[in-house]
């Protein structure tokens, strides 16, 4: 049980420090670029916001949250294929579309 207990909250921390490089990544490439650099930036705080409720929340495995985080991960896939090309990206992004779409499944039922 303590074994369990000390994963969780190195997880949690993990996640927080995940947000908060996020959080200072799209800050800071803001004042530095404009908004012409926030897109990427601004994706994965998005991936990790997503990724901290599901943490906190103990949801990782409902439909919602894995919709929200393949979203996500769909969009920042789609938008690095884009801007440099890359199977890996492209391969990315429809694997997400596809997580997307089973779970979708699972909310209508």
């Amino acid at each position: 049980m303590a074994f369990d207990l000390s994963i969780t909250r190195f997880v949690r921390a993990f996640v927080v420090i995940l947000v908060v490089l996020a959080l200072v990544s799209v800050v800071g490439l803001y004042f530095e670029s404009g908004l012409s650099a926030l897109p990427e930036p601004l994706l994965f705080l998005y991936i990790s916001v997503v990724l901290a409720y599901g943490v906190f929340r103990q949801e990782l495995e409902h439909p919602r949250v894995q919709v929200a985080f393949g979203i996500g991960v769909a969009g920042y896939g789609a938008l690095v294929y884009l801007q440099t090309g890359g199977i890996f990206w492209l391969v990315l992004g429809i694997a997400a579309v596809v997580i997307i779409g089973r779970n979708v499944l699972f909310l209508r039922e």
